[in-house]
């Protein structure tokens, strides 16, 4: 095992990004006396507090060491430079709560009723027997054998992706899929009604260290990506038919 001659010297720099975490970075110098490259690089690992006070960076924990480099300086000197990169991998600071990406969209549903009037956030004239091609004879919709026709509504939807970094594998991705929030849901900051946010899974991805040394502790396998929801202002409603006093209407039901 070699010496630490001189820890964090001149060179050694931390970037925080006032715009775009991602962009966080940082670089930490170590002079060190060893017989051999690997050693030099081994002997930083294993200093001071060892593995963990590498592996994060020590005025910004959540900032992970990506890399180290060696490089000769001169007969038994090595100077050895750990990188810090935050990017989608790293650790998410831990007031990102409100980190998300959003996309203004539509899904399209499929309907009856013509859109003078809405309910639930859908197409519903005439409290559910305006149809937009009813059935029957005269279009009044009497007839049992000939229903009124569909067509689509583009309901307007949010596209919600909020990023997840984390060291165990998130077990939630994959529970609940196409289930929608019991409580308030906050998205962005912003608080959402229960029934609005349905949650459409994740995508996901697991990085982990090449130097085995980095295995033990402080440096683990990192699952990181973005969990995906929907919100709908107005709830996640269908419509159906139903036959009622000898005539079709519609009804709004709720998602499930």
């Amino acid at each position: 095992m070699g010496t630490v001659i001189a820890s964090d010297i001149s060179g050694s720099s931390l970037t925080i990004a006032f715009q775009n975490y991602e962009r966080d970075s940082a670089t930490r110098k170590f002079l060190i006396e060893s017989g051999s490259r690997a050693d030099a690089i081994q002997t930083v690992i294993q200093s001071a507090n060892g593995l963990n006070n590498i592996v994060g960076h020590p005025d910004e924990s959540a900032l992970k060491a990506d890399a180290i480099t060696a490089q000769a300086v001169g007969p038994g000197r090595w100077l050895v430079n750990v990188q810090y990169v935050r990017n989608k991998f790293g650790s998410i600071p831990s007031n990102a709560s409100t980190l998300a990406q959003l996309r203004m969209s539509y899904e399209g549903i499929e309907v009856f009723c013509s859109p003078s009037q809405f309910v639930n956030g859908l197409p519903f004239a005439n409290n559910g027997t305006g149809f937009v091609t009813p059935g029957g004879p005269a279009g009044l919709s009497t007839d049992q054998k000939d229903p009124p026709k569909p067509w689509i509504y583009n309901r307007p939807i949010v596209n919600v992706q909020i990023p997840f970094s984390q060291t165990s594998f998130p077990n939630s991705a994959m529970q609940n899929i196409g289930g929608l929030n019991q409580g308030n849901f906050s998205i962005g900051g912003f608080s959402c009604a229960p029934n609005t946010v349905r949650y459409d899974g994740a995508e996901l991805k697991s990085v982990g260290p090449s130097y085995p040394g980095y295995t033990p502790s402080g440096a683990q396998i990192r699952y990181y990506g973005t969990f995906s929801y929907t919100y709908s202002p107005n709830g996640f409603y269908k419509q159906r038919l139903k036959w009622e006093s000898e005539k079709w209407v519609a009804e709004n039901v709720a998602w499930g």
